[in-house]
């Protein structure tokens, strides 16, 4: 997830749990993500934090799941032209 994550643009923070901390790429905050996905009925956490307003916290689910997330976020890059690579994201290794 962490590597997909990254591919995407994302600044990830490094983890040993469950959950990714991780910065989304120019072009969308934070929370413009959080919201996109919860358009979607795609939940991820958002802070509204001086600390944290800058990052997404992402649970690593199962294979199925991760893929769903990630083909998720690529189309909120797409609500917000945000450049992203054509990978189809049930062929990554989580």
């Amino acid at each position: 997830m962490v590597k997909a994550l990254k591919l995407l643009g994302f600044e990830v923070m490094p983890s040993a749990s469950n959950f990714i901390l991780a910065k989304p790429p120019c072009g969308i905050t934070a929370r413009q993500l959080y919201r996109a996905l919860l358009e979607r009925k795609v939940l991820i956490r958002y802070f509204d934090t001086k600390e944290l307003r800058q990052y997404v916290r992402i649970t690593v689910g199962d294979n199925k799941q991760n893929s769903e997330m990630l083909n998720v976020i690529k189309l909120a890059f797409k609500d917000f032209d945000v450049d992203c690579p054509d990978t189809t994201f049930e062929i990554v290794k989580f």
